[in-house]
């Protein structure tokens, strides 16, 4: 059985390094504030090398694939349509998730991996991807958009002589509810 050091080696963590520009690009027709919510410059470009920290590049990348790659993960969070600086956090958060989910299964798949070490990142994947989605989740609620409860009454009897009502009734004992 192989040993934990043998599996890392097999699967070494790529180092995700900024660009070598000072300024990060912007997106085509959108500013770097537009991409990512920000109200400032230097939130943007904090909220950008958090993205660009989670974009998984090596360092042997090509410059021209490693601008794309930076400039995808750009235009990721921008499609997120970030209202504020929270949105781009949260848009930013989701980006590195769907990023750390795409690595585990990557890994997953390299041949001379244990098949113990292969199922432990196939589930950190399958992790990874779920809270992603509750990322864009949490976003629409943030945005409204989240699901609605809706309760549907279909037959009501009222005696006569009772009285009927409609609204949240709190029972007594519980916060808020009974007589004062």
């Amino acid at each position: 059985m192989p040993s934990r050091k043998k599996a890392q080696e097999v699967a070494p963590q790529p180092e995700a390094q900024p660009p070598a520009e000072a300024e990060p690009a912007e997106a085509p027709g959108r500013s770097l504030c537009e991409s990512t919510g920000a109200s400032s410059p230097r939130l943007a470009a904090m909220l950008m090398a958090g993205i660009y920290g989670t974009t998984p590049i090596s360092p042997n990348t090509p410059p021209e694939v490693r601008a794309a790659r930076l400039g995808g993960s750009l235009d990721a969070v921008g499609s997120f349509a970030p209202r504020d600086a929270i949105e781009g956090m949260m848009a930013a958060q989701a980006m590195a998730l769907h990023h750390a989910a795409m690595e585990c299964a990557r890994r997953a798949l390299h041949p001379d991996l244990p098949p113990e070490v292969a199922s432990r990142l196939r589930r950190e994947a399958a992790n990874l991807s779920r809270a992603m989605v509750d990322m864009a989740e949490a976003l629409d609620r943030r945005r409204g958009k989240g699901v609605q409860q809706r309760i549907v009454i279909e037959r009501v009897d009222i005696a006569p002589g009772s009285q009927g009502i409609v609204g949240i009734v709190t029972p007594p004992g519980k916060e808020g509810g009974g007589r004062g």
